[in-house]
């Protein structure tokens, strides 16, 4: 008898992602923006690094990067910026570089 088990792992704030090969390019590159960034990128689930194919790479990282120099930074309550308020002046200076 075959058994599913779900799980879900709890790593101290240093969420992952596993990106397969076979991914929508477009589908995976917001994805990835969400799960890194969204809410400043900083809420204990935020993916901090993901894994990827060498081959699989190329056709990523151009898009991703570009996406990730056009974050809008400013005011929370202008919804053409992607990110707001972070925690820390030390957290906004991360987020400046």
């Amino acid at each position: 008898m075959e058994t599913e088990i779900e799980i879900t792992l709890i790593i101290g704030g240093k969420d992952f992602a596993f990106v397969h090969q076979s991914a929508d390019v477009d589908l995976l590159v917001a994805a990835l923006m969400r799960r890194a960034f969204e809410y400043q990128g900083q809420k204990c689930s935020a993916t901090s690094r993901f894994y990827i194919s060498e081959s699989f790479w190329p056709k990523v990282k151009d898009r991703l990067l570009n996406e990730i120099s056009s974050i809008k930074i400013g005011d929370v309550e202008d919804f053409a910026n992607f990110m707001g308020a972070v925690i820390a002046q030390a957290a906004f200076n991360m987020e400046e570089k």
